[in-house]
């Protein structure tokens, strides 16, 4: 609930808000670049905190009659007004370095004047001036709640971890978000301060009013400007304005308006006449200007400039992500308690209630009774005769936020009656939770007497709508329901690739050699989507790249449409394909690693110990069934082990005649101290295979490492364990 209120409250701000946001974004990256080009401007005397004022007025003196008063403008420009020897009036920028004539006051650009004003009162005078302000006020609102929601989903110890969201327009608004909020709460803070200041609500900068004692008004002891006291310690960095005396009167005196305060000095003995403190607002004021704008910093500059840009950016992927939030939204067709099937999603995001939403066109495309929900909204539905359950796991194992009442409420009310049940997890298995609440909800609802599993737990990494097709597919074999493809990724452009030789073996696994694209960069571990016919979804499968080939290695099913297709493929044939960058995947650079595989995951692995560095170690665990299923691989794996490329290899096979029986997970028990030392030492783990070798090898590092310096987790947040699994 509190979840889905901070989200109602940054997507109502931001909608208030961006329309205003967009011209003012616009407009302050236009604007960061005046401090740049002041910074860099021939006007610019460099750095003034070492050049103490009074050093300043005696050079200055030396080579001008009289001087009437010094001026510092935002930019740090320094102006003079002075009279020559000659007697003529002059006002000029000068270089209080080398005390050369720099050039006349120079009118301000009309470029930065327009976008200063569009952006401070959109041309609209006070009026537009207050809409901008409550637009940078909800700015700051947006910002928090934007940051609230960030530290909700990836809590503060996950804060700067890997984002592992497929979707675009999400990953790169908490990306961009986490590095930019700050600056871009800074950013309308100031803004807003500014406003304030504007119109008079808050303390006004103080008029100064000194008090003169006539005590203070001597001629002695004389003193030359440059042993004058009072100003010996003031650099001139911290100067606005000095106006001299006019006459040599005891009367007349040097007013000196600094940042912070104002002080009058006695234009004979240097001493102090009087001061007067403008308060801290003023400084704030000050602070939150320079902030506001970039003066005198350019990598602050470049920094709010690249803010300007997040924020059109978060405008764009906020709004995106909105709508693909509402994509998949149905109207049901039956009550309730009509409804034999019954589809409960949960989102955190929009992917489950899209997929949620096409599997339910799917079964009312078939005539069913079937209805769709929040799994907030669970009731007992008293026709029920199939629960389907498609649901996403938010931060560290948690429920999304419109599913956090499921679990409580099926342990109050559950069927009366026998019902089929199936769930699908959405994830990534870069995370330590991956899939848990579907986890959670296959344990509760397998714990119900009246309960029967229709399918196993599908867990779904990286959003695959392929395994979530491949998961239809079985499910349409137990229901009836007839539908060609509900899931479908968007149009994308593929290659003809060549096919050089197809390998295959009596175990049902072959290997296939292909001329990549000349135009293909890849890398061992990234993935080849191959679309089998018009009518089929990509299928994808790990490369190995040996001597600039691409192999694969696949697993022939009895019914599965693009192995059998592949199988089929004859030397000289073409296929289309396109190469997707994996580089979660990728063999880490300067670092010895173990790779462990079963059946089909070989193959990346091949490729990787060809590419690795001389002084990287690269061990292999391979579980296979038998001796004889080696048959493809052999030649390969001897190669690589007598070059060295692989420096030892463990095989476990499964059901093998004469060999002991044994999985890749029994294998690793055998060399525990080996794997445990070498996870210790920041060896990475690759695996790529079967899901369920995956979790049993997980099961399996957990148990070893109970006695070690490290952990499972400790090694999944290092990055030290990466999966290919499918």
């Amino acid at each position: 609930m509190t979840l889905s209120i901070w989200r109602f409250s940054h997507l109502c701000l931001a909608l208030v808000a961006s329309v205003f946001l967009l011209i003012a974004s616009v407009t302050g990256a236009m604007l960061a670049f005046e401090p740049i080009q002041n910074e860099t401007s021939s006007f610019n005397s460099g750095d003034l905190s070492s050049i103490q004022v009074s050093e300043f007025i005696v050079a200055l003196q030396k080579e001008y009659l009289e001087v009437i008063d010094i001026k510092i403008d935002d930019n740090e420009f320094v102006l003079v007004a002075v009279i020559t020897f000659e007697g003529d009036f002059s006002e000029f920028y000068i270089n209080p370095k080398s005390m050369r004539k720099i050039g006349p006051p120079q009118n301000k650009s009309d470029f930065f004047e327009f976008n200063r004003t569009l952006h401070r009162s959109l041309f609209m005078g006070k009026t537009g001036r207050i809409i901008i302000g409550i637009s940078s006020f909800l700015l700051i609102l947006i910002s928090i709640s934007g940051i609230v929601l960030i530290l909700q989903q990836l809590k503060f110890k996950r804060f700067f971890s890997r984002i592992e969201i497929s979707s675009f327009a999400q990953r790169w608004h908490i990306k961009t978000g986490r590095l930019s909020l700050v600056v871009i709460f800074i950013i309308a803070t100031t803004g807003s301060i500014m406003m304030l200041n504007r119109f008079d609500f808050t303390p006004k900068k103080a008029q100064a009013k000194h008090t003169i004692k006539p005590e203070s008004l001597v001629e002695e002891p004389l003193r030359t400007v440059g042993e004058f006291p009072a100003l010996k310690n003031i650099m001139l960095d911290e100067v606005e304005c000095i106006l001299f005396p006019f006459s040599p009167d005891k009367e007349e005196y040097f007013e000196v308006t600094l940042h912070n305060r104002d002080i009058l000095v006695n234009q004979f003995t240097g001493e102090f006449i009087s001061e007067f403190s403008f308060g801290n607002w003023d400084s704030i004021s000050r602070l939150s200007y320079n902030l506001h704008t970039g003066k005198g910093s350019i990598l602050w500059s470049i920094v709010l400039f690249i803010a300007c840009l997040n924020i059109l950016f978060f405008i764009y992927s906020g709004f995106r992500i909105s709508v693909d939030r509402r994509k998949g939204i149905v109207k049901n067709k039956v009550k309730s308690e009509h409804a034999e099937t019954v589809i409960l999603f949960g989102s955190e995001n929009g992917t489950s209630k899209y997929v949620a939403a096409q599997l339910y066109k799917a079964f009312v495309n078939n005539n069913k009774a079937i209805y769709i929900d929040d799994l907030d909204n669970y009731i007992e539905y008293k026709s029920l005769k199939r629960l389907i359950i498609i649901t996403s796991t938010y931060g560290e194992g948690e429920a999304p936020s419109n599913a956090k009442k499921f679990i409580s409420k099926w342990k109050e009310t559950q069927p009366k009656y026998d019902f089929e049940f199936a769930v699908v997890g959405f994830g990534s298995r870069y995370y330590p939770d991956f899939c848990q609440f579907a986890k959670d909800i296959q344990t509760e609802i397998a714990s119900c007497s009246k309960a029967k599993v229709l399918l196993p737990l599908e867990t779904i990494h990286d959003q695959s709508y392929s395994q979530f097709n491949n998961w239809f597919d079985r499910l349409q074999e137990d229901t009836k329901v007839k539908s060609t493809l509900i899931l479908a990724p968007k149009k994308v452009k593929t290659n003809s690739t060549q096919v050089i030789e197809t390998t295959i073996n009596r175990q049902g696994t072959f290997l296939l050699r292909l001329k990549p694209n000349r135009f293909s960069k890849f890398q061992s571990g990234d993935l080849l989507a191959v679309t089998p016919n018009k009518n089929s979804s990509e299928r994808f499968y790990s490369i190995a790249k040996l001597n600039g080939e691409i192999l694969l290695s696949i697993r022939k099913h009895e019914l599965g449409t693009c192995s059998n297709y592949l199988s089929n493929q004859i030397k000289g044939n073409t296929i289309q394909t396109r190469v997707i960058r994996n580089t979660k995947f990728h063999l880490p650079k300067k670092r010895n690693v173990i790779c462990i595989a079963n059946g089909s995951g070989i193959a990346p692995f091949l490729g990787m110990a060809q590419e690795k560095d001389s002084s990287q170690s690269l061990d292999l665990f391979f579980g296979i069934k038998s001796k004889e299923s080696l048959q493809p691989y052999n030649q390969y794996l001897s190669e690589l082990t007598s070059s060295n490329a692989i420096n030892k290899v463990r095989y476990a096979f499964s059901q093998d005649p004469i060999e002991k029986k044994q999985y890749v997970q029994d294998v690793l028990a055998e060399e525990h101290k080996y794997l445990c030392k070498a996870l210790e030492n920041d060896f990475v783990v690759l695996i790529c295979g079967s899901i369920a070798m995956q979790k049993n090898v997980l099961r399996m590092i957990e148990r070893l490492l109970n006695d070690s310096t490290t952990s499972l987790e400790k090694c999944q947040q290092n990055g030290q364990i990466l999966f290919d699994c499918y």
